[in-house]
Parts: structure tokens; sequence; C-alpha cells
């Protein structure tokens, strides 16, 4: 029912009981609406929209327009091939048959129904989600950036012991060697090679 007390249609998307009016229009899970006032339901894009009565409310860990902004220590997880993204196990099994959304509930071509814990389970192999961040990854980096700095400190040490000082300067000298033979062989040909 409009606010002005005509009765309009249900938009897609959401659910209308008798007596529904538009701020009391139930979403249906994976649909969004702006504002209470707002006659238009969307279609989200990921699988954060939840759904419920007045605005769609998004999962924990999304925010915004079609709940498509993830928040803080939140990232936008993509389905991939190997989790098994795009259909679930009787489609992939070669089973081909047609899935369809009506009120919310998945039904198959034959009429039989997914309960809901299945249809969450295929909604979210197939839409991006906002997953909380894995900081487990960042400790690995940080056990990278500790044997880097190992390595450059053990460098640095070995040019101030006096037995590895001696051995770079070794090497100083030897480099020194080739140069100038490479810099007499340069004058004996005549050509530039080397210039400064």
């Amino acid at each position: 029912m409009a606010d002005d007390g005509t009765c309009e249609s249900c938009p897609i998307g959401a659910e209308c009981a008798e007596g529904t009016t538009l701020s009391t229009l139930a979403i249906v899970k994976d649909y969004y609406r702006l504002a209470l006032s707002s006659t238009q339901v969307y279609e989200c894009g990921t699988g954060n929209c939840l759904g419920g009565v007045g605005n769609a409310t998004c999962r924990e860990g999304s925010g915004g327009v079609l709940c498509a902004v993830c928040d803080d220590g939140y990232y936008l997880k993509t389905p991939s091939e190997e989790e098994g993204g795009g259909g679930h196990a009787d489609a992939d099994a070669g089973d081909a048959h047609d899935d369809s959304v009506e009120g919310g509930n998945i039904t198959t071509d034959d009429g039989g129904a997914v309960d809901d814990a299945e249809g969450e389970h295929i909604n979210a192999k197939t839409l991006p989600t906002c997953e909380e961040c894995d900081y487990s990854l960042l400790a690995n980096q940080w056990l990278v950036v500790g044997c880097l700095v190992f390595i450059v400190a053990c460098l640095l040490a070995s040019f101030v012991l006096p037995i590895t000082r001696r051995r770079w300067n070794a090497v100083a000298a030897w480099l020194k060697i080739k140069e100038d033979s490479l810099l007499a062989l340069n004058a004996k040909l005549g050509v530039a090679f080397f210039t400064c």
C-alpha cells in the first residue's frame, strides 16, 4: 500500500503480505532498497544483501549502496575456479538443469525446492562477498622482511669486523687490478670502450 492509501503491485525482490505498507515492505535476500520511502528494489551484485523489513540489511563487514562497500578489515572476495565458483555440485557433475529464484526460494526445473542452507551455499559460491582479512599472511611478510634485515645487518657487520674487512679489501684490490688491466687494454687497442 502506498503512503497515499492506494494499493500498488508488489515490486520484484520484495514480499508483500496482506496489510504491507511501504515502510513495512519485506525485501528478499540478494535485493536492496535505498530508503524506507523508496518503491524501487534493486538486485544486489554481491552476496552481501541479507534482505529484511525496511531497508535491506547488509551482512557483517559490508555497507553502502547495494552493500557493495567492504568495511575496514574486510575485502571483496570473488569466487574462484578452485573453490567451485559458478555453480553447485549437481551442475558440475553434468546434471544440466535450470534453477530459478521465486520469492527468495530457489526451485529447480523438476519442481524440487532447495532449502535455505543449500541456497546460501550456492549463493556464497556464485556472488562476491565481503570477507574478513587474514592477517596471518601479514605475519609471513614480516618474516621475509626480518630475514632481509638480518642479511643486510650481517653484510654491514662484515665490513666492520677485522677478519672480514681484510677479505673485502682483497676483493676491492682484485677489482682494481681488473679495472687497470681493462683500461690498459683499451689504450692499446685505441678503442674507447670505457669513457667517463
